[in-house]
């Protein structure tokens, strides 16, 4: 559903540690909707940033540097695709989902079904995750831009620290996960830095087709590795407010001292 701003299920959030951005990102809804099956669910605030080279000044290369936030409140700006193979029993480990932004970017995630890897509590069933996230950014339509054509950037999940989240759960990370994304055309690359951005997500790959999300949540490390920063803050603060109630006592016990020695 487009402009969709909130979580879209009936069923509530899972508890758990959750670290705030400074400056968030405003969610949106990007499902996946194959022959009026709804194959997959993604929300989530989407940012990409990255640089381009423009046309040169004389003898200097300049680039130019770009912020996009991805929406999803104008079907003319915004179109949803992708792959559901398993729906139709050619391929059940694979799907992936395509944003089309604004006439210029092409936003994918790969998801992959992994029945061979055992997860962090030992098991062995069916698990998915984020296998690849790709972004085609085409040049032609950037201003000045020094190339007239469609470039593609892309970052490849490291299995030693993917999540993988088990099948018929969703998936939910509050804290901002960035992705580094490198060129694919053989080092003939006129943008840089691409790094996309994803925060306050909630996905299913492989979903069940029903109209709330999986049975149960699955949350991401981040959220867990973030939050571990305010009981820190707070020992230090209690640390420092001990030493300065020590030290005022200390004090204040030497003058009183001081004080008796003097009266005799």
């Amino acid at each position: 559903t487009n402009g969709t701003e909130a979580p879209p299920t009936k069923r509530a959030p899972t508890k758990g540690p959750h670290h705030p951005t400074t400056t968030p990102l405003k969610a949106f809804t990007y499902d996946l909707t194959v022959d009026k099956d709804l194959c997959l669910r993604f929300y989530a605030a989407l940012q990409v940033n990255f640089s381009y080279e423009t046309s040169p000044s004389g003898n200097k290369i300049h680039m130019k540097s770009v912020m996009v936030n991805f929406t999803n409140t104008n079907s003319e700006i915004t179109k949803i695709g992708g792959k559901c193979p398993y729906l139709f029993n050619s391929s059940r480990n694979a799907s992936s989902l395509e944003i089309h932004f604004n006439q210029t970017y092409v936003l994918t995630f790969d998801f992959l079904l992994n029945t061979t890897v055992t997860d962090k509590q030992g098991d062995r069933d069916d698990h998915w995750y984020i296998a690849n996230t790709t972004l085609t950014i085409d040049l032609s339509r950037l201003p000045d831009s020094a190339e007239k054509k469609a470039e593609t950037l892309k970052h490849g999940a490291n299995m030693s620290t993917v999540d993988l989240v088990p099948l018929d759960s969703y998936f939910v990370c509050n804290s901002s996960v960035h992705n580094l994304l490198v060129n694919t055309d053989g080092g003939t690359s006129k943008t840089h830095n691409a790094t996309v951005t994803r925060e306050n997500a909630w996905i299913e790959a492989f979903a069940n087709v029903t109209k709330s999300y999986g049975k149960s949540s699955y949350r991401c490390d981040a959220d867990f590795k973030t939050n571990n920063i305010v009981p820190i803050a707070v020992g230090c603060a209690l640390a420092a407010l001990v030493l300065v109630v020590l030290v005022a006592y200390l004090i204040g016990r030497s003058r009183n001292n001081k004080a008796g020695y003097q009266s005799v």
